[in-house]
Protein backbone atom coordinates (compact mmCIF):
# COMPACT_ATOMS: atom_id res chain seq x y z
CA UNK A 1 0.00 0.00 0.00
CA UNK A 2 1.24 3.43 -1.26
CA UNK A 3 2.36 6.12 1.59
CA UNK A 4 -0.38 8.83 2.02
CA UNK A 5 1.20 12.52 1.88
CA UNK A 6 -0.31 15.00 3.69
CA UNK A 7 -0.86 18.69 2.78
CA UNK A 8 -2.75 21.11 4.56
CA UNK A 9 -4.43 23.67 2.63
CA UNK A 10 -7.32 25.76 2.56
CA UNK A 11 -10.48 23.55 1.39
CA UNK A 12 -12.05 25.76 -0.93
CA UNK A 13 -8.87 26.72 -2.97
CA UNK A 14 -7.83 23.29 -2.90
CA UNK A 15 -11.50 23.02 -4.95
CA UNK A 16 -10.80 25.69 -7.16
CA UNK A 17 -7.72 24.63 -8.53
CA UNK A 18 -9.44 21.12 -8.89
CA UNK A 19 -12.30 22.86 -11.09
CA UNK A 20 -9.79 24.47 -13.35
CA UNK A 21 -7.49 20.97 -13.83
CA UNK A 22 -9.03 21.06 -17.09
CA UNK A 23 -6.27 23.22 -18.30
CA UNK A 24 -3.09 22.59 -16.31
CA UNK A 25 -0.65 24.44 -19.10
CA UNK A 26 -2.72 27.79 -18.44
CA UNK A 27 -3.10 27.53 -14.50
CA UNK A 28 0.31 27.03 -14.74
CA UNK A 29 1.20 30.14 -17.48
CA UNK A 30 -0.89 32.28 -14.62
CA UNK A 31 1.80 31.89 -11.84
CA UNK A 32 4.82 31.77 -13.60
CA UNK A 33 5.75 35.12 -12.87
CA UNK A 34 6.63 34.62 -9.21
CA UNK A 35 8.07 31.00 -7.93
CA UNK A 36 6.50 28.67 -6.29
CA UNK A 37 7.17 27.39 -2.28
CA UNK A 38 6.49 23.80 -2.61
CA UNK A 39 6.80 21.22 -5.68
CA UNK A 40 5.72 17.84 -5.10
CA UNK A 41 6.64 15.56 -8.08
CA UNK A 42 6.91 11.64 -8.82
CA UNK A 43 3.38 11.17 -7.09
CA UNK A 44 -0.15 9.81 -7.44
CA UNK A 45 -2.38 12.87 -6.73
CA UNK A 46 -5.91 12.92 -7.04
CA UNK A 47 -8.15 15.25 -8.66
CA UNK A 48 -11.70 15.45 -9.87
CA UNK A 49 -10.27 14.82 -13.17
CA UNK A 50 -7.99 12.13 -12.60
CA UNK A 51 -4.50 11.95 -11.04
CA UNK A 52 -1.67 13.49 -12.38
CA UNK A 53 2.23 13.42 -11.29
CA UNK A 54 3.23 16.74 -9.69
CA UNK A 55 1.90 19.82 -8.19
CA UNK A 56 3.09 23.20 -7.09
CA UNK A 57 1.90 25.55 -4.22
CA UNK A 58 2.50 29.02 -4.07
CA UNK A 59 0.86 30.76 -0.13
CA UNK A 60 -1.14 27.55 0.56
CA UNK A 61 -2.66 27.80 -3.32
CA UNK A 62 -2.33 25.53 -5.87
CA UNK A 63 -0.71 26.98 -9.16
CA UNK A 64 0.29 24.11 -11.17
CA UNK A 65 -0.82 20.61 -11.46
CA UNK A 66 -0.21 17.93 -14.30
CA UNK A 67 2.96 16.23 -15.38
CA UNK A 68 6.41 17.23 -13.84
CA UNK A 69 7.64 19.42 -16.77
CA UNK A 70 4.63 21.61 -16.35
CA UNK A 71 4.87 21.96 -13.26
CA UNK A 72 8.49 22.62 -13.18
CA UNK A 73 8.11 25.81 -14.70
CA UNK A 74 6.91 26.91 -11.00
CA UNK A 75 10.41 26.49 -9.25
CA UNK A 76 12.83 29.33 -7.74
CA UNK A 77 16.10 28.98 -5.66
CA UNK A 78 13.85 28.64 -2.77
CA UNK A 79 10.99 26.26 -3.62
CA UNK A 80 10.84 23.38 -1.19
CA UNK A 81 10.99 20.25 -3.67
CA UNK A 82 9.32 16.82 -2.23
CA UNK A 83 9.90 13.84 -3.94
CA UNK A 84 7.28 11.46 -3.22
CA UNK A 85 8.20 8.69 -4.60
CA UNK A 86 4.48 7.14 -5.77
CA UNK A 87 3.36 8.51 -2.70
CA UNK A 88 -0.68 9.53 -2.46
CA UNK A 89 -1.66 12.95 -2.48
CA UNK A 90 -5.46 14.06 -1.39
CA UNK A 91 -7.44 16.96 -0.78
CA UNK A 92 -8.18 17.57 2.68
CA UNK A 93 -10.93 15.99 4.90
CA UNK A 94 -13.35 18.40 6.70
CA UNK A 95 -14.93 16.71 9.77
CA UNK A 96 -18.37 19.17 10.50
CA UNK A 97 -18.66 17.56 13.98
CA UNK A 98 -16.62 16.64 16.16
CA UNK A 99 -14.89 16.66 19.87
CA UNK A 100 -11.08 16.57 20.06
CA UNK A 101 -10.75 17.88 23.09
CA UNK A 102 -13.13 15.57 24.69
CA UNK A 103 -12.00 12.22 22.52
CA UNK A 104 -8.34 13.48 23.49
CA UNK A 105 -8.95 13.70 27.79
CA UNK A 106 -11.00 10.24 27.92
CA UNK A 107 -7.52 8.78 26.61
CA UNK A 108 -6.57 9.33 30.20
CA UNK A 109 -9.80 7.69 31.93
CA UNK A 110 -11.00 4.89 32.55
CA UNK A 111 -12.19 3.05 29.24
CA UNK A 112 -15.08 0.82 28.95
CA UNK A 113 -15.44 -1.47 25.74
CA UNK A 114 -18.75 -0.60 24.12
CA UNK A 115 -21.24 -3.44 24.21
CA UNK A 116 -19.75 -4.73 27.65
CA UNK A 117 -21.93 -7.04 29.62
CA UNK A 118 -22.16 -6.12 33.27
CA UNK A 119 -19.51 -8.71 34.77
CA UNK A 120 -16.70 -7.29 32.09
CA UNK A 121 -17.79 -3.50 32.95
CA UNK A 122 -17.60 -4.77 36.63
CA UNK A 123 -13.82 -6.31 35.72
CA UNK A 124 -12.93 -3.25 34.22
CA UNK A 125 -14.06 -1.03 37.07
CA UNK A 126 -11.96 -3.36 39.76
CA UNK A 127 -8.59 -2.77 37.43
CA UNK A 128 -9.23 0.95 36.85
CA UNK A 129 -9.76 1.46 40.76
CA UNK A 130 -6.47 -0.58 41.57
CA UNK A 131 -4.18 2.30 40.06
CA UNK A 132 -6.02 5.20 42.10
CA UNK A 133 -5.29 6.73 44.78
CA UNK A 134 -7.12 7.08 48.12
CA UNK A 135 -10.01 9.82 47.21
CA UNK A 136 -9.44 9.90 43.65
CA UNK A 137 -12.05 10.29 40.85
CA UNK A 138 -12.83 7.06 38.70
CA UNK A 139 -14.17 8.40 35.42
CA UNK A 140 -14.82 7.21 32.08
CA UNK A 141 -17.39 5.32 30.27
CA UNK A 142 -18.43 3.92 27.90
CA UNK A 143 -21.52 1.71 28.98
CA UNK A 144 -24.35 0.41 26.98
CA UNK A 145 -27.31 0.09 28.75
CA UNK A 146 -29.08 -2.99 26.64
CA UNK A 147 -25.77 -4.93 27.30
CA UNK A 148 -25.65 -4.47 30.99
CA UNK A 149 -28.75 -7.12 30.65
CA UNK A 150 -30.35 -5.26 33.78
CA UNK A 151 -31.18 -1.66 34.27
CA UNK A 152 -27.92 0.13 36.35
CA UNK A 153 -27.59 0.54 39.83
CA UNK A 154 -25.30 2.73 42.14
CA UNK A 155 -25.28 -1.14 44.25
CA UNK A 156 -23.38 -2.42 41.22
CA UNK A 157 -20.41 0.01 41.49
CA UNK A 158 -20.83 0.01 45.03
CA UNK A 159 -19.47 -3.96 45.91
CA UNK A 160 -16.65 -3.29 43.58
CA UNK A 161 -15.29 0.51 44.54
CA UNK A 162 -17.02 1.25 47.70
CA UNK A 163 -14.64 4.21 49.26
CA UNK A 164 -13.78 6.10 45.87
CA UNK A 165 -16.39 8.17 43.65
CA UNK A 166 -17.24 6.69 40.73
CA UNK A 167 -18.61 8.29 38.03
CA UNK A 168 -19.08 6.83 34.15
CA UNK A 169 -20.40 7.71 30.74
CA UNK A 170 -22.81 5.32 28.66
CA UNK A 171 -22.68 5.82 24.98
CA UNK A 172 -23.94 8.78 24.30
CA UNK A 173 -22.66 10.84 27.00
CA UNK A 174 -26.53 11.90 27.90
CA UNK A 175 -26.32 9.56 30.72
CA UNK A 176 -23.95 8.52 33.67
CA UNK A 177 -23.49 6.25 36.59
CA UNK A 178 -22.61 7.39 39.85
CA UNK A 179 -22.05 5.25 42.59
CA UNK A 180 -23.02 6.10 46.63
CA UNK A 181 -20.02 7.89 47.29
CA UNK A 182 -20.64 9.82 44.35
CA UNK A 183 -23.98 11.01 45.28
CA UNK A 184 -23.06 11.35 48.84
CA UNK A 185 -20.37 14.46 47.62
CA UNK A 186 -22.82 15.83 45.46
CA UNK A 187 -25.53 15.27 48.29
CA UNK A 188 -27.78 13.59 46.02
CA UNK A 189 -30.57 11.77 48.33
CA UNK A 190 -33.85 10.62 47.60
CA UNK A 191 -35.12 14.70 48.48
CA UNK A 192 -33.08 16.08 45.91
CA UNK A 193 -35.84 17.61 43.24
CA UNK A 194 -34.56 16.95 39.38
CA UNK A 195 -32.87 19.90 38.58
CA UNK A 196 -34.31 21.68 35.25
CA UNK A 197 -33.60 19.91 32.57
CA UNK A 198 -33.05 16.54 33.96
CA UNK A 199 -33.67 13.47 35.90
CA UNK A 200 -32.18 11.71 38.99
CA UNK A 201 -33.52 7.84 38.24
CA UNK A 202 -34.88 6.56 41.02
CA UNK A 203 -36.03 3.04 42.44
CA UNK A 204 -39.88 1.60 43.42
CA UNK A 205 -39.14 3.31 46.78
CA UNK A 206 -37.61 6.71 45.64
CA UNK A 207 -34.01 6.19 46.49
CA UNK A 208 -31.21 7.17 43.16
CA UNK A 209 -30.50 4.71 41.58
CA UNK A 210 -27.11 6.25 40.37
CA UNK A 211 -28.29 6.89 36.72
CA UNK A 212 -28.56 10.62 35.65
CA UNK A 213 -29.44 12.19 32.46
CA UNK A 214 -28.78 15.29 31.43
CA UNK A 215 -28.44 18.31 33.44
CA UNK A 216 -28.70 16.02 36.31
CA UNK A 217 -25.10 14.84 35.78
CA UNK A 218 -23.99 18.44 36.37
CA UNK A 219 -25.20 17.59 40.07
CA UNK A 220 -22.04 15.00 40.60
CA UNK A 221 -19.71 16.75 37.85
CA UNK A 222 -19.25 19.96 39.04
CA UNK A 223 -17.79 18.25 41.81
CA UNK A 224 -14.87 16.41 39.83
CA UNK A 225 -11.67 18.16 39.60
CA UNK A 226 -11.36 19.46 36.47
CA UNK A 227 -8.74 18.33 33.90
CA UNK A 228 -4.85 20.65 34.05
CA UNK A 229 -3.72 22.76 31.75
CA UNK A 230 -1.06 20.91 31.08
CA UNK A 231 -3.47 17.73 30.48
CA UNK A 232 -6.07 19.64 28.46
CA UNK A 233 -2.70 20.64 26.33
CA UNK A 234 -1.71 17.08 26.26
CA UNK A 235 -5.13 16.25 25.01
CA UNK A 236 -6.02 18.60 21.96
CA UNK A 237 -2.37 17.93 21.07
CA UNK A 238 -2.95 14.37 20.80
CA UNK A 239 -6.21 14.81 18.98
CA UNK A 240 -4.47 16.99 16.33
CA UNK A 241 -2.18 14.36 15.29
CA UNK A 242 -4.61 11.68 15.26
CA UNK A 243 -6.77 13.59 12.70
CA UNK A 244 -3.87 14.45 10.65
CA UNK A 245 -2.87 11.35 10.47
CA UNK A 246 -6.49 10.65 8.67
CA UNK A 247 -6.17 13.19 6.59
CA UNK A 248 -8.31 15.75 8.43
CA UNK A 249 -6.97 19.34 8.13
CA UNK A 250 -10.18 21.26 9.51
CA UNK A 251 -12.95 20.59 11.78
CA UNK A 252 -15.70 22.11 13.67
CA UNK A 253 -15.31 21.80 17.40
CA UNK A 254 -18.90 20.81 18.24
CA UNK A 255 -19.06 22.02 22.06
CA UNK A 256 -16.51 24.16 23.54
CA UNK A 257 -16.60 24.48 27.95
CA UNK A 258 -17.97 20.81 27.79
CA UNK A 259 -14.12 19.60 29.17
CA UNK A 260 -12.61 21.99 31.35
CA UNK A 261 -14.07 25.24 31.04
CA UNK A 262 -14.57 28.28 28.53
CA UNK A 263 -11.33 29.80 29.48
CA UNK A 264 -8.88 27.02 29.45
CA UNK A 265 -10.46 25.74 26.41
CA UNK A 266 -9.86 28.51 24.55
CA UNK A 267 -6.52 29.47 25.55
CA UNK A 268 -5.06 26.36 24.92
CA UNK A 269 -6.50 26.26 21.13
CA UNK A 270 -5.11 29.66 21.19
CA UNK A 271 -1.51 28.74 22.72
CA UNK A 272 -1.24 25.71 20.30
CA UNK A 273 -2.09 28.32 17.35
CA UNK A 274 0.65 30.70 18.05
CA UNK A 275 3.46 28.41 18.84
CA UNK A 276 2.47 26.63 15.23
CA UNK A 277 1.06 23.28 16.30
CA UNK A 278 -2.57 23.62 15.55
CA UNK A 279 -2.46 22.57 11.75
CA UNK A 280 -6.28 22.56 10.96
CA UNK A 281 -8.54 25.64 10.59
CA UNK A 282 -11.03 25.04 13.06
CA UNK A 283 -14.13 26.62 14.09
CA UNK A 284 -15.31 26.40 17.66
CA UNK A 285 -18.76 26.45 18.45
CA UNK A 286 -19.13 27.60 22.15
CA UNK A 287 -21.89 25.71 24.40
CA UNK A 288 -24.94 28.20 25.57
CA UNK A 289 -27.31 27.09 27.96
CA UNK A 290 -30.17 29.93 29.24
CA UNK A 291 -28.86 31.36 32.48
CA UNK A 292 -25.00 30.52 32.11
CA UNK A 293 -23.03 33.57 32.88
CA UNK A 294 -19.35 31.50 31.86
CA UNK A 295 -21.11 30.90 28.54
CA UNK A 296 -22.41 34.54 28.25
CA UNK A 297 -19.00 35.83 29.17
CA UNK A 298 -17.07 33.55 27.21
CA UNK A 299 -19.31 34.34 23.90
CA UNK A 300 -18.85 38.41 24.81
CA UNK A 301 -14.86 37.81 24.86
CA UNK A 302 -14.41 34.80 21.99
CA UNK A 303 -12.51 37.03 19.71
CA UNK A 304 -9.62 37.28 21.51
CA UNK A 305 -9.09 33.78 20.97
CA UNK A 306 -9.29 34.13 17.47
CA UNK A 307 -6.31 33.45 15.39
CA UNK A 308 -5.50 33.13 11.60
CA UNK A 309 -6.63 29.27 11.92
CA UNK A 310 -9.26 29.66 14.63
CA UNK A 311 -12.99 30.75 14.53
CA UNK A 312 -14.74 31.46 17.51
CA UNK A 313 -17.81 32.62 15.65
CA UNK A 314 -20.03 29.33 16.47
CA UNK A 315 -22.90 28.77 19.51
CA UNK A 316 -23.86 25.50 20.28
CA UNK A 317 -27.51 24.86 21.79
CA UNK A 318 -28.98 21.47 23.00
CA UNK A 319 -32.41 21.56 22.39
CA UNK A 320 -33.30 17.71 23.69
CA UNK A 321 -31.33 14.46 24.74
CA UNK A 322 -30.95 11.28 23.13
CA UNK A 323 -33.72 8.31 22.22
CA UNK A 324 -31.84 6.03 23.94
CA UNK A 325 -33.12 3.97 27.21
CA UNK A 326 -33.12 7.18 28.62
CA UNK A 327 -35.87 8.75 26.79
CA UNK A 328 -34.53 12.33 26.99
CA UNK A 329 -34.83 12.77 23.16
CA UNK A 330 -38.26 15.11 22.90
CA UNK A 331 -40.80 13.29 20.79
CA UNK A 332 -44.36 13.65 19.31
CA UNK A 333 -45.16 10.33 19.72
CA UNK A 334 -44.95 8.58 23.53
CA UNK A 335 -41.79 6.03 23.71
CA UNK A 336 -43.29 2.70 23.60
CA UNK A 337 -41.53 1.18 26.50
CA UNK A 338 -41.27 2.42 29.99
CA UNK A 339 -38.68 3.97 32.44
CA UNK A 340 -38.19 1.66 35.54
CA UNK A 341 -40.15 3.80 38.25
CA UNK A 342 -40.62 6.67 36.17
CA UNK A 343 -44.14 7.36 34.83
CA UNK A 344 -43.62 11.11 34.22
CA UNK A 345 -44.49 13.07 31.01
CA UNK A 346 -40.24 13.13 30.70
CA UNK A 347 -40.12 9.56 30.00
CA UNK A 348 -42.95 9.25 27.86
CA UNK A 349 -42.09 11.87 25.77
CA UNK A 350 -38.77 13.45 26.10
CA UNK A 351 -37.16 16.36 27.37
CA UNK A 352 -37.42 20.02 25.78
CA UNK A 353 -34.32 21.68 27.34
CA UNK A 354 -34.99 25.17 26.01
CA UNK A 355 -38.39 27.28 26.42
CA UNK A 356 -39.53 27.97 22.62
CA UNK A 357 -39.04 31.96 23.73
CA UNK A 358 -36.06 31.81 25.00
CA UNK A 359 -34.94 29.73 22.27
CA UNK A 360 -36.12 32.29 19.68
CA UNK A 361 -34.71 35.48 21.41
CA UNK A 362 -31.11 33.49 22.09
CA UNK A 363 -30.79 32.70 18.06
CA UNK A 364 -32.41 36.48 17.25
CA UNK A 365 -29.49 37.55 19.38
CA UNK A 366 -26.52 35.36 18.29
CA UNK A 367 -27.63 36.04 14.86
CA UNK A 368 -27.04 39.70 14.86
CA UNK A 369 -23.89 38.87 16.14
CA UNK A 370 -22.71 37.37 13.21
CA UNK A 371 -22.87 33.91 15.07
CA UNK A 372 -23.48 30.44 13.30
CA UNK A 373 -25.77 28.52 15.44
CA UNK A 374 -25.29 24.77 15.68
CA UNK A 375 -28.35 22.83 17.17
CA UNK A 376 -28.18 19.80 19.16
CA UNK A 377 -31.56 18.18 18.13
CA UNK A 378 -32.48 14.45 18.03
CA UNK A 379 -36.50 14.01 18.45
CA UNK A 380 -39.02 15.21 16.47
CA UNK A 381 -40.87 17.66 19.22
CA UNK A 382 -39.43 21.31 18.72
CA UNK A 383 -42.52 23.16 19.88
CA UNK A 384 -43.75 23.13 23.56
CA UNK A 385 -46.95 22.97 24.78
CA UNK A 386 -49.35 25.32 23.21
Amino acid sequence: MRACFEISIRTRLVLSALALLAGPASLAAEGAAESADLELTDGNIHTSSGNVAAMAVRRGVIVALGDEHAVHTQRGPKTEVIDLHGATVIPGLHDLHVHPLFGGITQTHCQIEQGSTLAALQNRIKECASHLAKDEWLIGGQWDAPALGSPPHRRQLDALVPALPVLIDDTSGHSSWANSRALAIAGITRKTPNPEGGIIERDSRGEPTGVLRESAIDLVRQKVPLPSASAVRAALEWSLRTMLSFGITSYTEASVGFVAGYERELETYAALADEGILKQRVTLCLTWAAGSEEAESAIQRRNLFARERIRPDCVKIFLDGVPTDGHTAAMLEPYADKVAARQDDASRYGLLLVKQDVLNAAVTRFDAMGLTVKFHSAGDQRFGPG
